[in-house]
Protein backbone atom coordinates (compact mmCIF):
# COMPACT_ATOMS: atom_id res chain seq x y z
CA UNK A 1 0.00 0.00 0.00
CA UNK A 2 2.78 2.40 0.88
CA UNK A 3 4.62 1.63 -2.38
CA UNK A 4 1.44 2.29 -4.38
CA UNK A 5 1.06 5.70 -2.73
CA UNK A 6 4.77 6.55 -3.06
CA UNK A 7 4.80 5.54 -6.73
CA UNK A 8 2.30 8.21 -7.70
CA UNK A 9 -0.88 6.08 -7.84
CA UNK A 10 -2.60 4.53 -10.88
CA UNK A 11 -0.10 2.94 -13.32
CA UNK A 12 3.04 4.38 -11.70
CA UNK A 13 1.91 3.29 -8.26
CA UNK A 14 0.85 -0.18 -9.39
CA UNK A 15 4.12 -0.71 -11.23
CA UNK A 16 6.15 0.43 -8.22
CA UNK A 17 4.15 -1.78 -5.83
CA UNK A 18 4.67 -4.79 -8.12
CA UNK A 19 8.38 -4.02 -8.34
CA UNK A 20 8.70 -3.79 -4.56
CA UNK A 21 6.97 -7.17 -4.13
CA UNK A 22 9.25 -8.67 -6.79
CA UNK A 23 12.33 -7.33 -5.03
CA UNK A 24 11.15 -8.51 -1.60
CA UNK A 25 10.20 -12.03 -2.65
CA UNK A 26 11.91 -12.84 -5.93
CA UNK A 27 8.51 -13.59 -7.50
CA UNK A 28 8.32 -12.86 -11.22
CA UNK A 29 5.42 -10.39 -11.61
CA UNK A 30 4.59 -9.67 -15.24
CA UNK A 31 1.21 -8.01 -14.88
CA UNK A 32 -0.76 -6.02 -12.35
CA UNK A 33 -4.47 -5.38 -11.96
CA UNK A 34 -5.93 -2.78 -9.60
CA UNK A 35 -9.70 -3.11 -9.20
CA UNK A 36 -11.81 -0.92 -6.92
CA UNK A 37 -14.58 -2.10 -4.61
CA UNK A 38 -17.42 -0.69 -6.72
CA UNK A 39 -16.25 -2.79 -9.68
CA UNK A 40 -16.12 -5.92 -7.51
CA UNK A 41 -19.72 -5.25 -6.46
CA UNK A 42 -20.83 -4.83 -10.08
CA UNK A 43 -19.04 -7.96 -11.31
CA UNK A 44 -20.54 -9.99 -8.46
CA UNK A 45 -24.03 -8.88 -9.46
CA UNK A 46 -23.32 -9.56 -13.15
CA UNK A 47 -22.52 -13.18 -12.23
CA UNK A 48 -25.54 -13.65 -9.97
CA UNK A 49 -23.88 -13.35 -6.56
CA UNK A 50 -21.56 -15.66 -4.63
CA UNK A 51 -22.57 -18.13 -1.91
CA UNK A 52 -20.37 -17.83 1.17
CA UNK A 53 -20.32 -19.09 4.75
CA UNK A 54 -20.07 -15.94 6.88
CA UNK A 55 -18.28 -17.20 10.05
CA UNK A 56 -19.94 -14.87 12.57
CA UNK A 57 -22.30 -11.92 12.78
CA UNK A 58 -20.49 -8.91 11.26
CA UNK A 59 -21.63 -5.49 12.45
CA UNK A 60 -19.85 -2.19 12.00
CA UNK A 61 -20.92 1.44 11.54
CA UNK A 62 -18.88 4.46 10.43
CA UNK A 63 -21.06 7.36 9.20
CA UNK A 64 -17.98 9.43 8.31
CA UNK A 65 -17.30 7.16 5.34
CA UNK A 66 -20.89 5.95 4.85
CA UNK A 67 -19.87 2.42 5.82
CA UNK A 68 -22.52 0.19 7.37
CA UNK A 69 -21.88 -3.54 7.77
CA UNK A 70 -24.60 -5.89 8.98
CA UNK A 71 -24.10 -9.51 7.87
CA UNK A 72 -25.68 -12.48 9.59
CA UNK A 73 -23.69 -15.62 10.38
CA UNK A 74 -24.21 -18.58 8.07
CA UNK A 75 -24.07 -19.87 4.50
CA UNK A 76 -25.88 -17.45 2.18
CA UNK A 77 -25.95 -15.87 -1.26
CA UNK A 78 -24.07 -12.56 -1.21
CA UNK A 79 -24.94 -9.86 -3.73
CA UNK A 80 -22.49 -7.09 -4.58
CA UNK A 81 -23.45 -4.93 -1.60
CA UNK A 82 -23.01 -7.79 0.88
CA UNK A 83 -19.71 -8.80 -0.75
CA UNK A 84 -18.42 -5.29 -0.09
CA UNK A 85 -19.43 -5.62 3.56
CA UNK A 86 -17.61 -8.95 3.86
CA UNK A 87 -14.45 -7.73 2.15
CA UNK A 88 -14.21 -4.53 4.17
CA UNK A 89 -15.00 -5.86 7.65
CA UNK A 90 -11.97 -5.86 9.94
CA UNK A 91 -13.14 -5.15 13.46
CA UNK A 92 -16.48 -4.68 15.23
CA UNK A 93 -18.18 -1.79 16.94
CA UNK A 94 -18.10 -3.52 20.32
CA UNK A 95 -21.21 -1.69 21.52
CA UNK A 96 -23.18 -3.58 18.86
CA UNK A 97 -22.19 -6.99 20.29
CA UNK A 98 -22.83 -9.06 23.36
CA UNK A 99 -19.86 -10.54 25.23
CA UNK A 100 -20.56 -14.00 23.81
CA UNK A 101 -20.86 -12.67 20.25
CA UNK A 102 -17.51 -10.90 20.58
CA UNK A 103 -15.90 -14.09 21.86
CA UNK A 104 -17.11 -15.96 18.78
CA UNK A 105 -16.11 -13.18 16.39
CA UNK A 106 -12.54 -13.06 17.70
CA UNK A 107 -11.98 -16.62 16.57
CA UNK A 108 -11.91 -15.20 13.03
CA UNK A 109 -11.01 -11.51 13.39
CA UNK A 110 -8.43 -9.84 15.62
CA UNK A 111 -8.78 -6.34 14.16
CA UNK A 112 -5.76 -6.67 11.86
CA UNK A 113 -5.47 -6.24 8.11
CA UNK A 114 -3.94 -9.73 7.99
CA UNK A 115 -7.11 -11.44 9.24
CA UNK A 116 -9.23 -9.39 6.87
CA UNK A 117 -6.97 -10.44 3.99
CA UNK A 118 -7.33 -14.10 4.95
CA UNK A 119 -11.13 -13.76 4.77
CA UNK A 120 -10.79 -12.05 1.38
CA UNK A 121 -8.70 -15.00 0.15
CA UNK A 122 -11.44 -17.40 1.27
CA UNK A 123 -13.94 -15.36 -0.72
CA UNK A 124 -11.71 -15.43 -3.83
CA UNK A 125 -11.48 -19.23 -3.61
CA UNK A 126 -15.26 -19.49 -3.38
CA UNK A 127 -15.60 -17.12 -6.34
CA UNK A 128 -13.24 -19.27 -8.41
CA UNK A 129 -15.00 -22.50 -7.45
CA UNK A 130 -18.48 -21.18 -8.21
CA UNK A 131 -18.02 -18.83 -11.16
CA UNK A 132 -15.02 -19.99 -13.21
CA UNK A 133 -16.84 -22.80 -14.97
CA UNK A 134 -18.44 -23.43 -18.34
CA UNK A 135 -21.87 -22.33 -17.09
CA UNK A 136 -20.70 -18.73 -16.87
CA UNK A 137 -18.48 -18.72 -19.97
CA UNK A 138 -21.04 -16.76 -22.07
CA UNK A 139 -20.86 -13.91 -19.52
CA UNK A 140 -17.07 -13.68 -19.35
CA UNK A 141 -16.62 -11.36 -22.32
CA UNK A 142 -19.12 -8.80 -20.97
CA UNK A 143 -17.54 -9.02 -17.51
CA UNK A 144 -14.03 -8.52 -18.90
CA UNK A 145 -15.15 -5.63 -21.11
CA UNK A 146 -16.76 -3.96 -18.09
CA UNK A 147 -13.69 -4.62 -15.95
CA UNK A 148 -11.31 -3.10 -18.49
CA UNK A 149 -13.27 0.14 -18.37
CA UNK A 150 -12.91 0.30 -14.60
CA UNK A 151 -9.49 -1.11 -13.64
CA UNK A 152 -5.83 -0.16 -13.83
CA UNK A 153 -3.71 -2.78 -15.57
CA UNK A 154 -0.82 -3.21 -18.01
CA UNK A 155 -2.52 -6.20 -19.65
CA UNK A 156 -4.04 -5.72 -23.10
CA UNK A 157 -7.76 -6.37 -23.52
CA UNK A 158 -7.02 -8.77 -26.38
CA UNK A 159 -4.75 -10.83 -24.09
CA UNK A 160 -7.39 -10.95 -21.36
CA UNK A 161 -10.05 -12.12 -23.80
CA UNK A 162 -7.76 -14.92 -24.98
CA UNK A 163 -7.44 -16.12 -21.39
CA UNK A 164 -11.20 -16.74 -21.10
CA UNK A 165 -10.88 -19.93 -23.16
CA UNK A 166 -8.70 -21.49 -20.44
CA UNK A 167 -10.22 -19.92 -17.36
CA UNK A 168 -12.71 -22.75 -16.83
CA UNK A 169 -9.75 -25.08 -16.16
CA UNK A 170 -8.85 -23.14 -13.00
CA UNK A 171 -9.69 -25.10 -9.86
CA UNK A 172 -10.12 -23.62 -6.41
CA UNK A 173 -8.36 -26.72 -5.07
CA UNK A 174 -5.22 -25.68 -6.95
CA UNK A 175 -5.39 -22.06 -5.83
CA UNK A 176 -2.48 -21.25 -3.52
CA UNK A 177 -2.28 -18.10 -1.43
CA UNK A 178 0.57 -16.70 0.61
CA UNK A 179 1.53 -13.69 2.67
CA UNK A 180 4.78 -12.27 3.93
CA UNK A 181 5.71 -13.39 7.43
CA UNK A 182 6.52 -10.76 10.01
CA UNK A 183 5.04 -8.54 12.68
CA UNK A 184 3.50 -5.12 13.21
CA UNK A 185 5.74 -2.55 14.87
CA UNK A 186 5.57 1.12 15.76
CA UNK A 187 8.73 2.84 14.50
CA UNK A 188 9.15 6.59 15.07
CA UNK A 189 5.44 6.95 15.69
CA UNK A 190 4.29 5.11 12.55
CA UNK A 191 2.94 1.60 12.02
CA UNK A 192 5.14 -0.72 9.96
CA UNK A 193 5.04 -4.40 9.03
CA UNK A 194 8.54 -5.83 9.49
CA UNK A 195 9.16 -8.68 7.04
CA UNK A 196 11.37 -11.51 8.33
CA UNK A 197 12.25 -13.21 5.01
CA UNK A 198 9.73 -16.07 5.23
CA UNK A 199 6.45 -16.58 3.36
CA UNK A 200 3.37 -18.15 5.00
CA UNK A 201 0.98 -20.49 3.21
CA UNK A 202 -2.39 -19.05 4.28
CA UNK A 203 -4.14 -22.43 4.15
CA UNK A 204 -1.57 -24.60 5.95
CA UNK A 205 -0.09 -21.77 8.11
CA UNK A 206 3.36 -23.17 7.23
CA UNK A 207 6.13 -20.57 7.19
CA UNK A 208 9.11 -21.25 4.91
CA UNK A 209 12.02 -19.21 3.52
CA UNK A 210 10.91 -17.11 0.57
CA UNK A 211 13.30 -18.84 -1.83
CA UNK A 212 11.69 -22.22 -1.08
CA UNK A 213 8.18 -20.94 -1.79
CA UNK A 214 9.24 -19.06 -4.91
CA UNK A 215 11.10 -22.02 -6.40
CA UNK A 216 8.13 -24.32 -5.72
CA UNK A 217 5.26 -22.12 -6.87
CA UNK A 218 6.47 -19.01 -8.68
CA UNK A 219 9.81 -19.60 -10.40
CA UNK A 220 9.60 -19.25 -14.17
CA UNK A 221 11.96 -20.67 -16.76
CA UNK A 222 12.89 -17.15 -17.84
CA UNK A 223 14.09 -16.15 -14.39
CA UNK A 224 13.12 -13.07 -12.42
CA UNK A 225 11.98 -10.00 -14.32
CA UNK A 226 10.86 -6.87 -12.51
CA UNK A 227 7.88 -4.92 -13.86
CA UNK A 228 10.03 -1.88 -14.68
CA UNK A 229 11.73 -3.99 -17.37
CA UNK A 230 8.38 -4.97 -18.84
CA UNK A 231 6.30 -1.84 -18.72
CA UNK A 232 7.22 1.76 -17.95
CA UNK A 233 4.20 4.02 -18.50
CA UNK A 234 4.50 7.64 -19.51
CA UNK A 235 3.21 10.41 -17.29
CA UNK A 236 0.01 11.90 -18.65
CA UNK A 237 1.66 15.26 -19.22
CA UNK A 238 4.61 13.83 -21.14
CA UNK A 239 4.81 15.08 -24.71
CA UNK A 240 7.60 12.83 -25.84
CA UNK A 241 8.43 9.14 -25.60
CA UNK A 242 10.65 9.38 -22.58
CA UNK A 243 9.79 6.77 -19.94
CA UNK A 244 8.47 7.94 -16.62
CA UNK A 245 11.03 8.48 -13.90
CA UNK A 246 11.11 5.79 -11.29
CA UNK A 247 9.99 6.97 -7.85
CA UNK A 248 12.80 7.56 -5.41
CA UNK A 249 13.37 4.63 -3.06
CA UNK A 250 12.56 5.53 0.51
CA UNK A 251 11.18 4.12 3.72
CA UNK A 252 7.50 4.99 3.96
CA UNK A 253 4.78 4.34 6.50
CA UNK A 254 2.30 1.58 5.71
CA UNK A 255 -1.14 3.15 5.05
CA UNK A 256 -2.80 -0.23 5.54
CA UNK A 257 -2.07 0.25 9.24
CA UNK A 258 -1.36 3.93 9.84
CA UNK A 259 -4.44 5.13 8.00
CA UNK A 260 -6.98 2.40 8.75
CA UNK A 261 -7.00 2.04 12.50
CA UNK A 262 -4.36 4.17 14.14
CA UNK A 263 -4.91 2.76 17.63
CA UNK A 264 -7.06 5.60 18.79
CA UNK A 265 -9.42 7.21 16.31
CA UNK A 266 -11.48 4.04 15.82
CA UNK A 267 -11.99 4.71 12.12
CA UNK A 268 -11.73 1.97 9.56
CA UNK A 269 -10.84 3.57 6.25
CA UNK A 270 -10.97 1.37 3.11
Amino acid sequence: NAAYAAGGREHDGAMYAAEIVSNLTGININYYVHINISSIKKITDMLGGVSFDVPADLRYEDPTQDLYINLKKGYQLLDGDKVEQLLRFRKPNERLYSREELKELRKFYDGSDIKRTEMQVKFIKEFIGQKLNIQYLPKFNSVINYAFENIITNMMLSDALKLTSGVINISADNFNSFRLDGEDKIINGGWFYEYNGNIINIDSKESLPAEDIVSRYFKSAGGIVTPSELFVPKHRDDEDDKPAKKPARSTVKNPSNSQTDSKGNGKDKP
